[in-house]
Protein backbone atom coordinates (compact mmCIF):
# COMPACT_ATOMS: atom_id res chain seq x y z
CA UNK A 1 0.00 0.00 0.00
CA UNK A 2 1.12 3.55 -0.66
CA UNK A 3 1.67 5.97 2.18
CA UNK A 4 -1.29 8.07 1.08
CA UNK A 5 -4.83 7.39 -0.13
CA UNK A 6 -5.74 7.17 -3.79
CA UNK A 7 -9.03 9.06 -3.76
CA UNK A 8 -11.17 8.73 -6.84
CA UNK A 9 -11.51 12.52 -7.18
CA UNK A 10 -7.75 13.02 -7.24
CA UNK A 11 -7.39 11.88 -10.85
CA UNK A 12 -9.43 12.44 -14.03
CA UNK A 13 -12.29 9.99 -14.53
CA UNK A 14 -10.59 8.56 -17.62
CA UNK A 15 -7.42 7.63 -15.69
CA UNK A 16 -6.17 4.09 -15.17
CA UNK A 17 -3.96 2.94 -12.29
CA UNK A 18 -0.90 1.28 -13.82
CA UNK A 19 1.51 1.15 -10.87
CA UNK A 20 0.80 1.18 -7.13
CA UNK A 21 4.26 1.04 -5.60
CA UNK A 22 5.45 1.50 -2.03
CA UNK A 23 6.80 4.99 -2.73
CA UNK A 24 4.56 6.37 -5.50
CA UNK A 25 1.60 5.62 -7.72
CA UNK A 26 1.30 6.14 -11.46
CA UNK A 27 -1.90 6.71 -13.43
CA UNK A 28 -2.38 6.59 -17.19
CA UNK A 29 -4.68 9.10 -18.83
CA UNK A 30 -5.61 10.06 -22.40
CA UNK A 31 -5.36 13.81 -21.85
CA UNK A 32 -3.06 16.24 -20.09
CA UNK A 33 -4.03 17.07 -16.53
CA UNK A 34 -4.95 20.65 -17.50
CA UNK A 35 -6.90 19.77 -20.64
CA UNK A 36 -10.73 19.77 -20.59
CA UNK A 37 -12.46 16.37 -20.98
CA UNK A 38 -13.73 17.11 -24.50
CA UNK A 39 -10.14 17.22 -25.78
CA UNK A 40 -9.55 13.57 -24.84
CA UNK A 41 -7.85 11.59 -27.58
CA UNK A 42 -6.85 7.96 -27.72
CA UNK A 43 -3.85 8.80 -29.90
CA UNK A 44 -1.75 10.30 -27.12
CA UNK A 45 -1.43 8.96 -23.58
CA UNK A 46 0.17 10.42 -20.48
CA UNK A 47 1.45 9.03 -17.20
CA UNK A 48 1.06 10.91 -13.91
CA UNK A 49 3.31 10.07 -10.98
CA UNK A 50 2.16 10.95 -7.45
CA UNK A 51 4.13 10.70 -4.21
CA UNK A 52 3.85 12.08 -0.72
CA UNK A 53 5.62 15.20 0.53
CA UNK A 54 5.28 14.10 4.17
CA UNK A 55 8.64 12.81 5.37
CA UNK A 56 7.19 10.34 7.88
CA UNK A 57 5.28 8.65 5.04
CA UNK A 58 8.24 8.75 2.66
CA UNK A 59 10.97 6.11 2.54
CA UNK A 60 14.42 7.66 2.43
CA UNK A 61 16.14 8.25 0.12
CA UNK A 62 13.14 8.20 -2.28
CA UNK A 63 12.51 11.87 -2.99
CA UNK A 64 9.77 13.15 -5.32
CA UNK A 65 10.93 16.77 -4.84
CA UNK A 66 14.45 15.99 -5.98
CA UNK A 67 13.14 13.92 -8.89
CA UNK A 68 10.95 16.78 -10.14
CA UNK A 69 13.84 19.25 -9.74
CA UNK A 70 16.13 17.00 -11.78
CA UNK A 71 13.63 16.25 -14.53
CA UNK A 72 12.78 19.93 -14.92
CA UNK A 73 16.26 20.64 -16.31
CA UNK A 74 16.83 17.50 -18.40
CA UNK A 75 16.27 17.25 -22.13
CA UNK A 76 17.47 14.16 -23.96
CA UNK A 77 15.78 11.70 -26.35
CA UNK A 78 16.57 8.77 -24.05
CA UNK A 79 15.41 10.38 -20.78
CA UNK A 80 11.73 10.67 -19.89
CA UNK A 81 10.34 14.18 -20.21
CA UNK A 82 8.40 15.92 -17.44
CA UNK A 83 5.50 17.82 -19.04
CA UNK A 84 3.78 19.32 -16.00
CA UNK A 85 4.32 19.42 -12.26
CA UNK A 86 1.90 20.51 -9.53
CA UNK A 87 1.44 20.16 -5.80
CA UNK A 88 -1.75 19.03 -4.07
CA UNK A 89 -1.79 21.07 -0.88
CA UNK A 90 -4.72 19.19 0.64
CA UNK A 91 -3.26 15.72 0.18
CA UNK A 92 0.34 16.90 0.57
CA UNK A 93 1.47 15.17 -2.59
CA UNK A 94 3.52 16.19 -5.59
CA UNK A 95 2.39 15.16 -9.06
CA UNK A 96 4.12 15.33 -12.39
CA UNK A 97 3.04 14.23 -15.81
CA UNK A 98 5.10 12.46 -18.48
CA UNK A 99 4.43 10.91 -21.88
CA UNK A 100 3.13 7.37 -21.55
CA UNK A 101 5.66 4.83 -22.86
CA UNK A 102 4.07 1.46 -23.68
CA UNK A 103 6.79 -1.15 -23.17
CA UNK A 104 9.27 -2.05 -20.47
CA UNK A 105 12.69 -3.59 -20.97
CA UNK A 106 11.98 -6.04 -18.15
CA UNK A 107 9.09 -7.54 -20.14
CA UNK A 108 11.18 -7.69 -23.32
CA UNK A 109 14.00 -9.48 -21.49
CA UNK A 110 11.45 -12.01 -20.21
CA UNK A 111 10.30 -12.76 -23.77
CA UNK A 112 11.81 -16.03 -25.05
CA UNK A 113 12.05 -14.47 -28.51
CA UNK A 114 14.72 -12.10 -27.15
CA UNK A 115 17.30 -14.83 -27.65
CA UNK A 116 19.46 -16.12 -30.48
CA UNK A 117 18.20 -19.65 -29.72
CA UNK A 118 14.83 -21.17 -30.54
CA UNK A 119 12.58 -21.52 -27.51
CA UNK A 120 11.68 -25.17 -26.74
CA UNK A 121 8.05 -24.14 -26.14
CA UNK A 122 5.61 -22.20 -28.33
CA UNK A 123 5.41 -18.55 -27.25
CA UNK A 124 3.70 -15.48 -28.75
CA UNK A 125 6.20 -12.87 -29.96
CA UNK A 126 6.70 -9.66 -28.03
CA UNK A 127 5.34 -6.66 -30.01
CA UNK A 128 8.87 -5.23 -30.41
CA UNK A 129 10.01 -8.52 -31.98
CA UNK A 130 7.32 -8.62 -34.68
CA UNK A 131 8.88 -6.07 -37.01
CA UNK A 132 11.52 -8.39 -38.42
CA UNK A 133 14.46 -6.25 -37.32
CA UNK A 134 17.59 -8.36 -36.71
CA UNK A 135 17.79 -9.22 -33.02
CA UNK A 136 21.39 -8.11 -32.69
CA UNK A 137 20.55 -4.70 -34.16
CA UNK A 138 17.63 -4.35 -31.72
CA UNK A 139 19.84 -5.31 -28.76
CA UNK A 140 22.58 -2.89 -29.71
CA UNK A 141 20.07 -0.09 -30.32
CA UNK A 142 18.56 -0.51 -26.85
CA UNK A 143 21.95 -0.80 -25.15
CA UNK A 144 23.20 2.26 -27.01
CA UNK A 145 20.15 4.25 -25.88
CA UNK A 146 20.85 3.33 -22.25
CA UNK A 147 24.50 4.37 -22.43
CA UNK A 148 23.63 7.56 -24.30
CA UNK A 149 21.21 8.46 -21.51
CA UNK A 150 23.89 7.78 -18.88
CA UNK A 151 26.56 9.68 -20.83
CA UNK A 152 24.24 12.68 -20.96
CA UNK A 153 23.41 12.48 -17.24
CA UNK A 154 27.04 11.97 -16.19
CA UNK A 155 28.35 14.85 -18.29
CA UNK A 156 29.56 17.77 -16.14
CA UNK A 157 26.78 19.95 -17.56
CA UNK A 158 24.23 17.73 -15.78
CA UNK A 159 26.41 15.79 -13.30
CA UNK A 160 23.57 13.47 -12.27
CA UNK A 161 23.88 9.83 -11.26
CA UNK A 162 20.69 7.81 -11.63
CA UNK A 163 21.55 5.22 -8.92
CA UNK A 164 18.75 2.80 -9.86
CA UNK A 165 19.60 1.52 -13.33
CA UNK A 166 17.64 -1.71 -13.91
CA UNK A 167 15.37 -3.16 -16.61
CA UNK A 168 12.17 -1.93 -14.92
CA UNK A 169 13.45 1.66 -15.18
CA UNK A 170 14.07 1.43 -18.92
CA UNK A 171 10.94 1.97 -21.01
CA UNK A 172 10.71 1.47 -24.77
CA UNK A 173 8.70 3.28 -27.41
CA UNK A 174 7.08 1.29 -30.26
CA UNK A 175 10.22 1.94 -32.33
CA UNK A 176 12.33 0.62 -29.40
CA UNK A 177 13.64 4.09 -28.47
CA UNK A 178 14.87 4.04 -24.87
CA UNK A 179 13.35 6.24 -22.16
CA UNK A 180 15.13 6.12 -18.79
CA UNK A 181 12.70 6.78 -15.92
CA UNK A 182 12.48 7.02 -12.11
CA UNK A 183 14.98 9.53 -10.75
CA UNK A 184 13.67 9.27 -7.19
CA UNK A 185 17.02 8.19 -5.68
CA UNK A 186 19.28 10.05 -8.08
CA UNK A 187 22.32 12.04 -6.96
CA UNK A 188 22.58 15.60 -8.23
CA UNK A 189 26.12 16.92 -7.91
CA UNK A 190 24.89 20.43 -8.76
CA UNK A 191 22.54 20.51 -5.79
CA UNK A 192 24.41 22.85 -3.46
CA UNK A 193 24.27 22.78 0.31
CA UNK A 194 22.10 25.94 0.44
CA UNK A 195 19.45 24.14 -1.64
CA UNK A 196 19.14 21.15 0.69
CA UNK A 197 15.84 22.42 2.10
CA UNK A 198 14.25 21.98 -1.34
CA UNK A 199 14.48 18.18 -1.09
CA UNK A 200 13.02 15.66 1.33
CA UNK A 201 16.24 13.78 2.01
CA UNK A 202 19.42 15.79 1.83
CA UNK A 203 22.82 14.19 1.20
CA UNK A 204 25.57 16.41 2.61
CA UNK A 205 29.13 15.76 1.52
CA UNK A 206 30.44 12.50 2.95
CA UNK A 207 26.96 11.33 3.94
CA UNK A 208 25.67 9.78 0.73
CA UNK A 209 23.01 7.11 0.92
CA UNK A 210 24.21 3.58 0.21
CA UNK A 211 20.64 2.22 0.32
CA UNK A 212 20.25 2.91 -3.39
CA UNK A 213 20.04 0.74 -6.50
CA UNK A 214 18.05 -2.49 -6.52
CA UNK A 215 18.90 -6.09 -5.68
CA UNK A 216 21.03 -7.82 -8.28
CA UNK A 217 22.06 -4.47 -9.83
CA UNK A 218 23.70 -3.01 -6.71
CA UNK A 219 27.39 -2.24 -7.00
CA UNK A 220 29.53 -4.10 -4.42
CA UNK A 221 30.78 -0.93 -2.70
CA UNK A 222 27.18 -0.14 -1.70
CA UNK A 223 26.90 -3.47 0.10
CA UNK A 224 29.61 -2.51 2.58
CA UNK A 225 28.06 0.67 3.92
CA UNK A 226 30.22 3.35 2.37
CA UNK A 227 28.85 6.90 2.47
CA UNK A 228 31.53 8.33 0.20
CA UNK A 229 31.59 6.71 -3.24
CA UNK A 230 31.51 7.49 -6.95
CA UNK A 231 27.78 7.50 -7.87
CA UNK A 232 28.57 7.44 -11.59
CA UNK A 233 30.56 4.21 -11.18
CA UNK A 234 27.52 2.74 -9.40
CA UNK A 235 25.47 3.43 -12.54
CA UNK A 236 28.07 1.72 -14.72
CA UNK A 237 28.13 -1.45 -12.58
CA UNK A 238 24.32 -1.58 -12.77
CA UNK A 239 24.44 -1.03 -16.53
CA UNK A 240 26.88 -3.91 -16.88
CA UNK A 241 24.55 -6.20 -14.91
CA UNK A 242 21.65 -5.06 -17.08
CA UNK A 243 23.56 -5.63 -20.32
CA UNK A 244 24.51 -9.13 -19.14
CA UNK A 245 20.79 -9.97 -18.97
CA UNK A 246 20.55 -9.61 -22.72
CA UNK A 247 22.43 -12.92 -22.80
CA UNK A 248 21.62 -14.76 -19.53
CA UNK A 249 19.22 -17.77 -19.52
CA UNK A 250 15.45 -17.56 -19.49
CA UNK A 251 13.76 -19.54 -16.72
CA UNK A 252 10.24 -20.95 -16.87
CA UNK A 253 8.06 -21.01 -13.75
CA UNK A 254 5.31 -23.47 -12.88
CA UNK A 255 1.90 -22.08 -13.92
CA UNK A 256 0.48 -22.72 -10.43
CA UNK A 257 3.21 -20.66 -8.79
CA UNK A 258 4.50 -23.63 -6.79
CA UNK A 259 8.15 -23.97 -5.84
CA UNK A 260 10.20 -24.73 -8.93
CA UNK A 261 12.63 -27.58 -9.29
CA UNK A 262 14.67 -26.85 -12.39
CA UNK A 263 16.08 -29.71 -14.35
CA UNK A 264 18.99 -27.66 -15.68
CA UNK A 265 19.64 -25.40 -12.72
CA UNK A 266 22.92 -25.29 -10.82
CA UNK A 267 23.47 -26.35 -7.25
CA UNK A 268 24.12 -22.76 -6.21
CA UNK A 269 25.41 -23.68 -2.77
CA UNK A 270 28.19 -25.77 -4.31
CA UNK A 271 28.93 -24.01 -7.57
CA UNK A 272 28.08 -20.39 -6.82
CA UNK A 273 26.00 -20.21 -10.03
CA UNK A 274 29.21 -20.49 -12.05
CA UNK A 275 28.48 -23.74 -13.89
CA UNK A 276 27.74 -23.40 -17.62
CA UNK A 277 24.12 -22.45 -18.16
CA UNK A 278 21.60 -23.43 -20.82
CA UNK A 279 19.70 -20.80 -22.90
CA UNK A 280 16.34 -21.97 -21.50
CA UNK A 281 15.77 -23.53 -18.07
CA UNK A 282 12.58 -25.58 -17.69
CA UNK A 283 10.97 -26.92 -14.51
CA UNK A 284 11.47 -30.56 -13.71
CA UNK A 285 8.97 -32.75 -15.57
CA UNK A 286 8.23 -34.80 -12.45
CA UNK A 287 4.51 -34.62 -11.78
CA UNK A 288 3.86 -32.16 -14.61
CA UNK A 289 2.55 -32.69 -18.13
CA UNK A 290 4.38 -31.14 -21.03
CA UNK A 291 1.25 -29.03 -21.69
CA UNK A 292 1.71 -27.44 -18.27
CA UNK A 293 4.92 -25.83 -19.46
CA UNK A 294 3.08 -23.73 -22.04
CA UNK A 295 1.52 -21.69 -19.23
CA UNK A 296 3.28 -19.81 -16.47
CA UNK A 297 5.72 -16.95 -16.65
CA UNK A 298 9.18 -16.69 -18.16
CA UNK A 299 11.84 -14.82 -16.22
CA UNK A 300 15.30 -13.64 -17.22
CA UNK A 301 18.02 -14.86 -14.86
CA UNK A 302 20.13 -12.05 -13.39
CA UNK A 303 23.92 -12.23 -13.58
CA UNK A 304 24.20 -11.99 -9.79
CA UNK A 305 21.68 -13.43 -7.33
CA UNK A 306 19.85 -10.64 -5.53
CA UNK A 307 17.13 -12.85 -4.06
CA UNK A 308 18.96 -13.78 -0.84
CA UNK A 309 19.57 -10.39 0.73
CA UNK A 310 22.78 -8.40 0.88
CA UNK A 311 24.97 -11.23 2.19
CA UNK A 312 23.65 -13.55 -0.50
CA UNK A 313 24.35 -10.95 -3.16
CA UNK A 314 27.88 -10.42 -1.83
CA UNK A 315 28.48 -14.16 -2.02
CA UNK A 316 27.08 -14.35 -5.54
CA UNK A 317 29.31 -11.50 -6.75
CA UNK A 318 32.42 -12.98 -5.10
CA UNK A 319 31.75 -16.43 -6.60
CA UNK A 320 31.71 -14.93 -10.09
CA UNK A 321 34.09 -11.97 -9.93
CA UNK A 322 36.34 -13.49 -7.29
CA UNK A 323 36.86 -12.58 -3.65
CA UNK A 324 38.51 -9.15 -3.58
CA UNK A 325 42.27 -9.07 -3.04
CA UNK A 326 44.81 -6.27 -2.91
CA UNK A 327 45.50 -7.00 -6.56
CA UNK A 328 41.88 -7.00 -7.74
CA UNK A 329 40.52 -4.24 -5.47
CA UNK A 330 43.15 -2.43 -3.46
CA UNK A 331 40.72 -0.14 -1.61
CA UNK A 332 38.21 -2.85 -0.68
CA UNK A 333 39.60 -3.18 2.86
CA UNK A 334 38.86 0.52 3.45
CA UNK A 335 35.10 0.07 3.04
CA UNK A 336 33.31 0.37 6.41
CA UNK A 337 31.95 -3.18 6.47
CA UNK A 338 34.75 -4.98 4.66
CA UNK A 339 36.53 -6.18 7.82
CA UNK A 340 33.42 -7.10 9.82
CA UNK A 341 33.11 -10.52 8.17
CA UNK A 342 35.53 -13.06 6.78
CA UNK A 343 34.80 -14.38 3.31
CA UNK A 344 35.61 -17.63 1.59
CA UNK A 345 38.18 -17.26 -1.14
CA UNK A 346 36.77 -17.71 -4.62
CA UNK A 347 38.68 -17.29 -7.88
CA UNK A 348 37.37 -15.08 -10.63
CA UNK A 349 35.55 -17.12 -13.29
CA UNK A 350 34.93 -16.32 -16.98
CA UNK A 351 31.54 -14.82 -17.81
CA UNK A 352 31.15 -16.58 -21.15
CA UNK A 353 29.66 -19.85 -19.77
CA UNK A 354 27.12 -17.84 -17.76
CA UNK A 355 25.78 -16.08 -20.86
CA UNK A 356 24.33 -18.82 -23.08
CA UNK A 357 22.21 -16.42 -25.16
CA UNK A 358 25.16 -14.59 -26.69
CA UNK A 359 25.21 -13.96 -30.47
CA UNK A 360 26.16 -16.98 -32.59
CA UNK A 361 29.21 -15.16 -33.97
CA UNK A 362 32.26 -15.88 -31.75
CA UNK A 363 33.66 -12.45 -32.57
CA UNK A 364 30.46 -10.65 -31.56
CA UNK A 365 30.16 -12.78 -28.41
CA UNK A 366 33.72 -11.92 -27.42
CA UNK A 367 33.05 -8.20 -27.88
CA UNK A 368 29.83 -8.32 -25.84
CA UNK A 369 31.48 -10.22 -22.99
CA UNK A 370 34.43 -7.82 -23.00
CA UNK A 371 32.10 -4.84 -22.65
CA UNK A 372 30.29 -6.45 -19.71
CA UNK A 373 33.59 -7.43 -18.08
CA UNK A 374 34.84 -3.86 -18.25
CA UNK A 375 31.68 -2.53 -16.59
CA UNK A 376 31.51 -4.97 -13.67
CA UNK A 377 35.06 -4.33 -12.51
CA UNK A 378 35.67 -4.11 -8.77
CA UNK A 379 37.59 -0.82 -8.50
CA UNK A 380 35.03 1.86 -9.38
CA UNK A 381 37.69 3.86 -11.21
CA UNK A 382 38.41 0.86 -13.47
CA UNK A 383 34.88 0.70 -14.89
CA UNK A 384 34.28 2.12 -18.34
CA UNK A 385 32.46 5.43 -18.37
CA UNK A 386 29.23 5.64 -20.35
CA UNK A 387 30.90 7.65 -23.11
CA UNK A 388 33.72 5.10 -23.27
CA UNK A 389 31.21 2.25 -23.46
CA UNK A 390 29.60 3.90 -26.51
CA UNK A 391 32.98 3.73 -28.28
CA UNK A 392 33.40 0.02 -27.54
CA UNK A 393 33.90 -2.28 -30.53
CA UNK A 394 30.60 -4.10 -29.80
CA UNK A 395 28.74 -1.01 -31.05
CA UNK A 396 30.83 -0.58 -34.20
Amino acid sequence: MSAYSDSSDEHPPDSELICDGPYSIIHKTHRPSTAPPDTCTQAQCFATKTATLVKKFSKEPHDILKEAHILSRLSHPNVIQMLECWQDEERQTLNFQMPFVPYGLDALLAAPGFSFHDCPLPVPPHPLLRGGEPLEKLMKGIAKGIFEALAYLHHPDQHIAHRDVKPANVLLMPDAQVKLIDFGVSFDCHHSSDEQETVLWAEPEGKMYFEVSTGAYRAPELLFGTRAYDPFAVDLWSAGCLLAEFFTPLKKHHPDGSEDSFADSDDEEDTGTTSPREPFILPSKAGHLQDDFEDGEWERVTLFDGERGELGLIGSIFKIRGTPTDASWRDFKNLPGATLLSFMTFPRVPLLPLLPNLPPSPEESEKAVNLIERLVEYPPEARLSASEALKHSWFS
